[in-house]
């Protein structure tokens, strides 16, 4: 995995194109989070991911 401030504090390389915020690609559109409940297990993929 490639990409934002969580894969740059597990030590992994920058990804080749810009992180930008849902809300600039899908204006318009609700968006809720981040969702404390998944915390844990989003940071066990991005860990393994990162490996």
């Amino acid at each position: 995995m490639r990409g934002g401030p969580r894969s740059a504090s597990l030590g992994a390389p920058a990804g080749p194109v810009s992180a930008i915020p849902v809300q600039d690609v899908a204006p318009g559109v609700p968006v809720d989070g981040p969702v404390a409940a998944l915390e844990a297990t989003m940071r066990e993929l991005h860990t393994r991911a990162c490996a």
